[in-house]
Parts: structure tokens; sequence; C-alpha cells
């Protein structure tokens, strides 16, 4: 299996299993490339730090990512839906 896909896999059941901040603005597919973006809930201060040093590790292994923190899980939701994160 492609790295890039089970590494996608590992995240969303990782982050399916957790309990914010919402991004105002939109990103299109094309205005991101190939860049995953990760939803998650601003559940504790920490969360900001866990999240930086998943995408910073993620970067620099050629897994281009960011992260959108939420501050309630039924907003995470809405964003998956809109397609605004990639995984939750």
């Amino acid at each position: 299996m492609n790295t890039r896909i089970s590494t996608a896999l590992f995240l969303s059941c990782l982050f399916g299993l957790s309990n914010g901040i919402a991004g105002d603005a939109v990103t299109t597919d094309s205005d991101r490339g190939n860049e995953v973006r990760i939803g998650a809930v601003a559940y504790s201060p920490g969360t900001v730090t866990a999240f930086r040093g998943i995408t910073r590790y993620l970067n620099r292994n050629e897994f281009a990512s960011d992260f959108v923190l939420y501050s309630d899980y039924d907003t995470l939701v809405e964003a998956l839906n809109r397609g605004e994160v990639d995984i939750g």
C-alpha cells in the first residue's frame, strides 16, 4: 500500500478516536496542492503543540500537511462534510 495512503489511514483512525478554533477561510483543493488538511477539536491548550509536532513530522517526511482546530466535534464534522478538511 502506498505510504501516503497508509499514513492518511493511520491519522484518520488516530483522530477519529480523539475527543477550538475554526478557520474562517475555505481553502479549495487547488489552493492547497497536495497538502492534506487535518481537522481536530481543540479540547485543551496542548492540542496546538501536539498538532504542530504532528504536521512538522509529516512535512519533514514528504507528507504535505496542515491542521485546523475547531471548537467542538459538530463543527469539525460540518467542516469534513464541506471538504474544508481531509481528515478529522
